[in-house]
C-alpha cells in the first residue's frame, strides 16, 4: 500500500497497480497482517481488508492522533491521550497522559508522560505495569 502525492491510496499486487479511494485521504498509512488503516488530516481513522473498506468506508474511528495495530487488532490515542481498543468497542485509558503506543498481537504496550511502561492484557482485560 502507498499514498500518492495527490492523496490517493494504492495497492501494488502482482498484476499492477490498483486505486483504492476516490477521494484524497492526505493522512498517514499503517499496513500490518493484510490490514490497512488510514488516519486522514481530519484525524479520521478508516481501514480496509479483502478488497473492502471497512465499516461502508466510513471512519471505524474519529479524533485520532495515532493508531498502532497488529492485524485486525487496533489501538487509537485520541486529542486528550485517551486509548481506545479496536477489538473491544470502547476506551481501555481515560488516564489522558498516555504519549506512546505498541500493539504487540492482541496487547497493548502504553508509554505514559512520566516514563511508564504499561501492558495491556486482553486476554485478561487488565493493565499491568512493566518498568520505570
Amino acid at each position: 500500500y502507498w499514498l500518492a502525492a495527490d492523496g490517493r491510496v494504492y495497492a501494488t499486487r502482482d498484476n499492477g497497480t490498483e486505486k483504492l479511494g476516490k477521494a484524497p485521504a492526505h493522512g498517514e498509512l499503517l499496513a500490518t497482517q493484510g490490514y490497512l488503516y488510514l488516519l486522514d488530516k481530519d484525524q479520521d481513522l478508516f481501514s480496509y481488508h479483502d478488497g473492502n473498506w471497512l465499516n461502508g468506508g466510513k471512519p471505524i474511528a474519529r479524533h485520532v492522533l495515532q493508531v498502532t495495530a497488529r492485524g485486525k487488532h487496533w489501538f487509537g490515542l485520541d486529542g486528550k491521550r485517551n486509548v481506545y481498543s479496536g477489538d473491544l468497542g470502547r476506551y481501555i485509558d481515560r488516564d489522558g497522559d498516555a504519549v506512546a503506543l505498541r500493539a504487540v498481537g492482541i496487547d497493548l504496550l502504553l508509554f505514559n508522560a512520566d516514563g511508564r511502561l504499561y501492558r495491556f492484557d486482553a486476554a485478561a482485560l487488565k493493565w499491568r505495569g512493566m518498568a520505570r
